[in-house]
């Protein structure tokens, strides 16, 4: 049996492939990036409880973030998905978490 979403968990899920939508195009120019923060930012409000929307939304918002140089924004949005997905989180995932953490924090 499919999984039964909620109506704001269908508009979140169809938010987030517009997000991901605006990232793939190429060439990805700063509006593209502007509209995919729009998207998943909506998507986080439609979450609810549901942490996967949570993650995917906050995964998406940190890359958009790393584009625009804005590391502290992207080093948050990461760690809240870490938060959200520890059971899914990928090495590479820990690996862009780990260097936005020392673009925001570096050492002395």
């Amino acid at each position: 049996m499919p999984p039964v979403f909620t109506e704001r968990q269908e508009r979140a899920i169809t938010l987030l492939h517009h997000a991901s939508a605006a990232l793939n195009r190429e060439p990805c120019t700063a509006a593209d990036i502007e509209e995919a923060v729009d998207h998943a930012t909506q998507a986080l409000r439609l979450a609810d409880n549901d942490n996967g929307i949570k993650s995917v939304a906050n995964i998406i918002l940190g890359g958009c973030h790393e584009n625009q140089d804005k590391w502290n924004l992207a080093y948050y949005e990461y760690k809240a998905a870490r938060e959200q997905c520890e059971a899914r989180w990928t090495n590479e995932l820990e690996q862009t978490f780990q260097y936005c953490l020392c673009k925001v924090f570096p050492r002395e």
